[in-house]
Order: structure tokens, then C-alpha cells, then sequence
């Protein structure tokens, strides 16, 4: 019987199965594959200079003729000098990811066999294939000497009982069944998506408090929540006119300014927080690349890819005055501006969208 377990058992262990020298991450559900990456990267490497631990590898390379068979040939040649080769900074252990690794696998099977049997002692691989085959030599030599953690796509009754632990162990919050099962219905499948929306009620409610079904009626899915968060993608994206044609849909709609600052300040904060802490890495002389940067400001992993274009559109220079950006919103929609709400928060979407706006 194979040993793998499911990324479910995975995150409500927080990683504690055994140190192995491969571990496998199979499947097609990116939430579960990122959000075990993290854990796996938080046990395995040390906190302090972890990045310089770590090393990621496309594996999605092309098989072909002997040309790219020979250029592919380096590929691994390159994954297993990363494997042997010991950290200057970070401990005495090496991560190398090769995700999208199914093409990666097929075109060095002998040489993946070959190694789960003699690996490093210095380096953890790991591979991240959609799939992987239980009738082949390499899955029974991983299961022998590996670990392998299911990231397929799971059951609605799976998705349920994970929910449920998910929102107390992550956001503090206790998520009973009919509220689950609401939640679920409302918002669909897709794990991101139901990480994301319990993030946002942990906003609402105190900490352990119950998440009751009345809760999520009037808080998920209602038309005037998406509008927001549509909103601030666009600002974030840069697209002013899209941001402020769903402000004013939100004003008509007689949506309070404060309100709709409260549901984004979260996430601005984050970002500036990610700001900072890329602007201190380069002074440091040691730039950390924006995934590393959005996961210590707190965004969720599955989130990162999204976000990062945001970061990079929203720039330095605005990233590093977000702070004060915000608390001036803040404190101008509570009375210390004359000006109208509606005009304070259409500036303050404008000053974060627009990247040719300087503030007087």
C-alpha cells in the first residue's frame, strides 16, 4: 500500500511528517501544492536566510531530438550540483524544487531512480508532476524511501472537513457545518477562493468566534463585497477609470466610504509591508525576489502570482507612501478634511492606481 498522504493530513499536521531526502508533490490543485510548499520550506530550511537555501527549476522542458536531449542533459547536471553543493548562508541544507515536473521526470527517469536510491545527504529534492503514476519503478522507490503528498483536486466531503479545520487552525475562526456548507455553495470549489473569503470574515467577526450561517448570508457573494474587491483590482492593476467607474457604482449604491476602505486596508497594508521589506533587502545588498517578499508580508502563496504584477505596478514610490496614504484616507473620511467622502476615496483610488500622480 502506498505511503503518500493527502495535502489535507499534510497542512493539519503543519509538516511534521518525517524529513525524507525526495518528497513528491503530485497533483493539479495549486492551493494544496503551494500552501504544502510553504510548510515544507519553513520546516526543512531555517528562517533566517532561507532564499539563499532554496533553489526552484522549470522542469516543463521540451523531449525532442538529440539537440534538446543534450541541452536538457544540463538541466540535471545543474539540479544535482544544487543538490550536492552545501549553503553558504541558511544552515547546512539545500531545497531544489522542480516544478511542473512531469516532462522533467519522463526524460531523466533512470537518473531520478538512480538518485532516490543514492541521494544527497546535503539537498531535499523535490518535484512537483500533475501527475504520477503508481505502476512505475520510481513511484515505489519514492514510497520506499520518499514521502509523497496528494495535491489532486479533492471531494466536496473532503473540502467540507477541511474547512472547517482550516478556519480555526489559519484564521482563528469557528466555522460550523451549515456555515460551511453555505460557504461552499456560495463560493465554489476552489480552495483559493474559500481561503481567501474566510480571511475576509476573520476580518468581521472576533477571534474564535462562531461563523454562523447569517454571517456568510449577509457577507459572501452579495454584490456590493465583489464590487469592492473588483474595485481594487482594478486601482492595483493601474486601470483608474475601471476602479472609479466601480467606486461610484458602490456611492450610487449609497455603500459608505468608510466601509469600503476597511475592506481593502488589509490588503494595502500588506503591500506596503511588502514594499518595505524589499526596499530593506536591497539596502542590505541582498534583493529577495517578490514571491519571498508577498509570503513575509502575509499573502497567501496561492495569491502571490496574482498579486506581484500589482506590486510591480504599484511601484516603489507608492509602495513605500501607502502607509501614509492610507491613515491620511482614514483620517480625512473621519473628519479632519472638509472635503466630501466620495471625493476623498475617489483620491485616494486615483493616488494608488495612477503611477504618474505625485501628491502635492
Amino acid at each position: 500500500m502506498a505511503k503518500s498522504i493527502t495535502a489535507f493530513q499534510f497542512l493539519n499536521q503543519r509538516g511534521q511528517a518525517p524529513v525524507k531526502p525526495v518528497i513528491v508533490l503530485f497533483g493539479d490543485d495549486l492551493f494544496l501544492v503551494q500552501e504544502s510548499l510553504k510548510i515544507l520550506k519553513s520546516q526543512l530550511l531555517p528562517e533566517e536566510d532561507s532564499e539563499f537555501s532554496f533553489t526552484r527549476f522549470d522542469g516543463n522542458i521540451k523531449i525532442s531530438e538529440t539537440d534538446e536531449k543534450n541541452k536538457n542533459r544540463e538541466i540535471w547536471v545543474a539540479v544535482r550540483q544544487e543538490l550536492a553543493t552545501m549553503s553558504m548562508f541558511g544552515g547546512d541544507r539545500r531545497l531544489v524544487l522542480v516544478d511542473q515536473a512531469d516532462n522533467f521526470i519522463s526524460a531523466f527517469r533512470p537518473d531520478l531512480e538512480n538518485y532516490v536510491q543514492k541521494p544527497s545527504s546535503s539537498g531535499i529534492l523535490i518535484l512537483q508532476p500533475k501527475s504520477f503514476a503508481a505502476n512505475t519503478r520510481l513511484f515505489k522507490l519514492v514510497d520506499a524511501n520518499g514521502l509523497m503528498i496528494d495535491c489532486r483536486t479533492a471531494a466536496a466531503e473532503q473540502i467540507l472537513s477541511w474547512m472547517i479545520g482550516w478556519a480555526q487552525q489559519k484564521h482563528h475562526i469557528n466555522l460550523v457545518q451549515p456555515a460551511a456548507e453555505m460557504l461552499l455553495e456560495k463560493v465554489g470549489e476552489d480552495l483559493g477562493m474559500l481561503d481567501q473569503q474566510l480571511a475576509r470574515l476573520a476580518l468581521i467577526i472576533p477571534e474564535n468566534a462562531i461563523l454562523s450561517p447569517d454571517i456568510i448570508s449577509k457577507n459572501v457573494g452579495n454584490w456590493r463585497t465583489q464590487k469592492v474587491w473588483d474595485m481594487l483590482d482594478y486601482a492595483l492593476n493601474g486601470k483608474t477609470a475601471d476602479a472609479l467607474r466601480f467606486l461610484n457604482q458602490l456611492f450610487a449604491s449609497k455603500e459608505d466610504p468608510v466601509g469600503v476602505l476597511a475592506q481593502i486596508t488589509t490588503t494595502l497594508r500588506k503591500l506596503a509591508a511588502a514594499t518595505r521589506i524589499y526596499l530593506n533587502s536591497e539596502k542590505q545588498g541582498r534583493p529577495l525576489r517578490i514571491p519571498i517578499v508577498l509570503e513575509r508580508a502575509g499573502f497567501s502563496s496561492w495569491l502571490a502570482p496574482r498579486t506581484e504584477p500589482q506590486m510591480k505596478m504599484l511601484g516603489r514610490s507608492r509602495g513605500a507612501r501607502l502607509y501614509q496614504l492610507l491613515n491620511k484616507a482614514d483620517r480625512d473620511l473621519k473628519g479632519e478634511s472638509s472635503a466630501s467622502c466620495n471625493f476623498i476615496l475617489e483620491r485616494f483610488i486615483v493616488e494608488i492606481s495612477h503611477p504618474g500622480l505625485k501628491r502635492r
